[in-house]
């Protein structure tokens, strides 16, 4: 029991470094972005004394250490500044853009993790056989297929041609349900498809490993029943590399996305970082980065209490 919250606090206590880090790699980098956000705001008529102005009302003319500190204290406080583009406050665009794509990166995970293990078990269980051929190959086409080429095949298909399915926007499932599915479903094949290919070969790959250790041979040599074996003893431990898979692509998918919301016209994190980044909107990019980063942070340390509960002697690490 000692050992276990000891675990728990020491992956809390590198919460706080971490976030630190990497809160002051997204300000200088950022800082070291060539250009001048004003003039870009003011286009090329603009005279030096507006931009001059300008400057000084975003706080530009501050010296670097002085921006740094301001920056940091609006983040603890979670006030990420106004968008320079549009005027509007950071948090409400974040707001309004994360829920798209966490339901996004969430209807994509499930779908891969459906396909993705099960298969992975099969091409296990059916080593060097057809089946294990089949599945394979399937997995090495998810992988290897483009994200963009996928998503515009579906959209050609599915919604120019047969006109099934709605080819952009969307629509939140818990308010309509039935619209909010349908709007789902191509961009999280698209994600989850590829996705699928690689938990498919992690969990192939490990479960082979793990049904070649001493204690599952011993339980053969017991006379336990092989589907016992499987999923009772060899499957939990096989599904630990699969949960780093995961945790490591769910925390991608929300920053990564951008392909599937520019495709299918999706209002989500990505399109919006991508639209800053365009606009030279730093507040807005300093926002999302900041969401993300936190965002994956907590996903991590998800992961490692995962791990806590699929293999105990992880607490010891």
């Amino acid at each position: 029991m000692v050992s276990k919250y000891r675990f728990i606090y020491t992956r809390l206590a590198t919460v706080l470094p971490t976030a630190f880090i990497s809160l002051t790699i997204i300000f200088f980098l950022l800082e070291i972005v060539p250009g001048d956000t004003a003039d870009v705001l003011l286009g090329p008529g603009a005279n030096q004394q507006d931009i001059e102005f300008l400057r000084k009302m975003l706080g530009l003319d501050l010296p670097p250490h002085e921006r740094y500190l301001d920056f940091l204290v609006n983040v603890v406080k979670g006030d990420f500044g106004i968008s320079l583009a549009t005027s509007r406050s950071v948090n409400k665009l974040i707001m309004e853009a994360l829920p798209v794509t966490l339901t996004l990166a969430v209807s994509s995970m499930l779908i891969a993790l459906l396909i993705g293990i099960p298969s992975g078990i099969i091409s296990a269980i059916k080593r060097n056989t057809r089946t294990d051929l089949f599945v394979s190959f399937g997995a090495l086409v998810g992988i290897s297929v483009p994200g963009f080429w996928l998503g515009m095949l579906m959209l050609l298909f599915f919604a120019v041609y047969l006109k099934v399915l709605p080819g952009a926007g969307f629509v939140n499932p818990f308010l309509d349900p039935i619209e909010g599915i349908k709007h789902l479903i191509m961009p999280s094949l698209m994600l989850g498809l590829i996705l699928a290919g690689f938990i498919s070969r992690i969990t192939r790959s490990s479960l082979i490993e793990v049904m070649l250790q001493d204690y599952i041979l011993t339980a053969r040599a017991k006379g336990l029943p092989e589907r016992i074996i499987i999923y009772k003893h060899a499957l939990k431990n096989a599904l630990i590399p699969v949960v780093t898979v995961v945790g490591f692509q769910f925390g991608a998918l929300l920053g990564g996305a951008v392909i599937a919301e520019t495709i299918f016209t999706m209002s989500g994190i990505g399109k919006l970082i991508y639209s800053g980044i365009i606009d030279r909107d730093f507040p807005v990019v300093e926002g999302v980065a900041i969401t993300m980063v936190l965002t994956f942070i907590l996903i991590n340390l998800v992961v490692d209490l995962v791990y806590m509960y699929l293999d105990p002697r992880v607490r010891l690490g």
